[in-house]
């Protein structure tokens, strides 16, 4: 029985941030990201910045909806990228991070 997958492809101790990037988007609610983030601390005794994270998330989050759109790619759950933006907020407000306003 496999219990956990590690991919340490771009993982390091001096941007853990970059490490949480797809966190945000694996679950419905914010219950997970935040529940992870908290034993993150708890066990290494290091605080993440989720400003940081988010921006990430959405660095991330964005240029696969981009590369997606370009090459006529469906995107996974559906949707378009407008629908991806507003996820993006729906995520940040759960994470605690007020998204900015245009």
């Amino acid at each position: 029985m496999l219990s956990t997958v590690v991919d340490f492809d771009i993982s390091g101790p001096r941007d853990a941030e970059i490490d949480f990037r797809y966190l945000p988007s694996q679950a419905t609610g914010s219950d997970l990201f935040t529940t992870v983030v908290r034993h993150y601390r708890d066990e290494s005794r290091r605080d993440l910045d989720l400003d940081r994270v988010m921006a990430w998330h959405i660095r991330t989050v964005l240029g696969d909806a981009l590369w997606r759109s370009e090459a006529g790619v469906a995107l996974p759950g559906g949707g378009d990228p407008s629908t991806w933006v507003d996820d993006l907020a729906h995520r940040m407000r759960g994470a605690g991070v007020e998204p900015a306003r245009s």
